[in-house]
């Protein structure tokens, strides 16, 4: 599984605590459909702010519970580590297409 560990820039308070180590990996369509069905009301950011909280797999040492509350998260994430985690998860997506487009000689047509 591809998975991207890095930090956030303010990192989110919790138990009194700052907490800016993460890890994401790439979303699946359970996780989209999860978020509509969270989120029917939701617009663009309340459902990438929901896809990030399903593919959060770490935050500090935050309950994954916690964590995967997109709302929740919504409340405590500071708009420039959203950012930082919204990148990360571009990033995630071009490794893995780049993964998928090696071409070498066994696998071309003959």
């Amino acid at each position: 599984m591809i998975q991207a560990k890095q930090r956030l820039k303010y990192g989110v308070e919790f138990g009194g605590q700052l907490h800016s180590d993460f890890a994401l990996r790439l979303p699946t369509m359970a996780d989209n459909i999860a978020v509509f069905d969270e989120l029917p009301d939701g617009g663009g950011l309340a459902l990438n702010v929901g896809i990030l909280a399903r593919c959060l797999t770490q935050l500090g040492e935050i309950p994954l519970q916690q964590v995967q509350e997109p709302k929740w998260l919504a409340t405590v994430l500071v708009d420039d580590d959203y950012d930082v985690l919204w990148t990360e998860l571009q990033a995630l997506k071009k490794k893995r297409l780049q993964s998928n487009s090696v071409v070498t000689e066994s696998n071309l047509p003959c």
